[in-house]
């Protein structure tokens, strides 16, 4: 299917990058306006021009600071280029993993909108700064964590924190379980849950956690597309 990739108007410039690498400019990616014929773009649930590019954050070439609370900037939003499979040299990005032969141990954290939030062992190394992008699984196609062996997942409604301090392996998101507190049954409920889809014991090698969007890409339109119901507009 031939589309307009779109993109948030002023958001385009070269793509941040550490000393060495050069990310190709985001603009370069789409002709200008005034040089097209014209297009029209349709919205609806079931046709997807293209979703996020979902991206990790990563440690800085220098590390972390061994501290319990290290506010110290040693972490980046991410480290390869766009639609890039190459990390930056010297870089390590998070990688959600259940540490070998352990449970991820969730525990309640707080409300969030009246989500529970939970913290949970769900990376196998240490080392990592804070990092706080609040990254909200409703605001677009939405978000889940997968066991990459099962393929059970669950949905997130909201990540706050990737890693908090370089002494553990802590996670924190929210799930859509409203929350009743520490010792509501909601709340149990969500830590069963997440402690049973990704329940490694037994297993000698860690568990790794897919990172992953709710939809699918629709290569093609599905079979009951029909443009003239569908909300739309054109640029001519």
């Amino acid at each position: 299917m031939d589309h307009l990739e779109l993109k948030p108007w002023g958001n385009d410039g070269p793509t941040p990058s550490p000393p060495g690498y050069t990310c190709a400019r985001l603009s370069s990616e789409r002709t200008d306006l005034k040089n097209l014929w014209g297009y029209t773009t349709f919205a609806t649930n079931d046709l997807i021009v293209k979703q996020p590019e979902l991206t990790k954050w990563c440690r800085k070439p220098e590390g972390c600071a061994v501290d319990t609370n290290p506010p110290n900037g040693c972490m980046v939003p991410t480290c390869r280029c766009p639609n890039s499979d190459q990390v930056w040299e010297g870089y390590t990005e998070i990688d959600l993993k259940v540490p070998a032969n352990s449970s991820p141990d969730c525990a309640y954290h707080r409300d969030w909108n009246g989500k529970v939030t939970l913290r949970c062992n769900l990376r196998d190394e240490t080392g990592f700064g804070r990092t706080t992008p609040y990254m909200n699984g409703g605001s677009g196609s939405g978000l889940k964590f997968v066991n990459s062996i099962s393929g059970e997942s669950i949905q997130i409604a909201f990540v706050r924190h990737w890693s908090w301090n370089t002494r553990q392996k802590l996670v924190y998101f929210a799930v859509y379980y409203d929350d009743d507190g520490k010792d509501g049954p909601n709340t149990q409920a969500a830590i069963n849950e997440v402690n049973s889809i990704f329940d490694n014991r037994g297993n000698p090698n860690p568990l790794p956690v897919e990172f992953r969007l709710n939809t699918e890409v629709a290569d093609v339109a599905p079979p009951n597309y029909d443009p003239d119901s569908t909300p739309a507009f054109t640029y001519v």
